[in-house]
C-alpha cells in the first residue's frame, strides 16, 4: 500500500511538473527526456470521502511533452 501511495505521489509531481495549465497545452520538456513516464496511467488517491481514481496521460505533443488529467468526476482533460 506504501508502494502505491509513493507511486501516486510520484505521478502526481510529475503531472504537475509536466502538464502546464491550460488543457492540452504542451511543457518546453523535449519528449527524449520523459520517454519513461510517457503513457496512461490510472492513479487511485485516498481522500476524506474515499478512494477515487484518476487517469493521467503523458504524451508526445509535436516532441514536448504533453498530459491529461481526467477522473469520472471530471472527464474533461485538464
Amino acid at each position: 500500500m506504501k508502494f502505491q501511495s509513493r507511486i501516486a505521489r510520484a505521478l502526481v509531481v510529475a503531472a504537475l511538473l509536466l502538464a502546464p495549465v491550460a488543457a492540452g497545452a504542451q511543457s518546453a520538456l523535449a519528449t527524449a527526456e520523459a520517454t519513461a513516464f510517457l503513457g496512461t496511467w490510472t492513479m487511485t488517491l485516498e481522500s476524506p470521502q474515499g478512494a477515487f481514481e484518476q487517469t493521467l496521460v503523458i504524451k508526445d505533443m509535436a516532441g514536448k511533452v504533453g498530459a491529461d488529467l481526467t477522473s469520472p468526476m471530471s472527464p474533461e482533460a485538464t
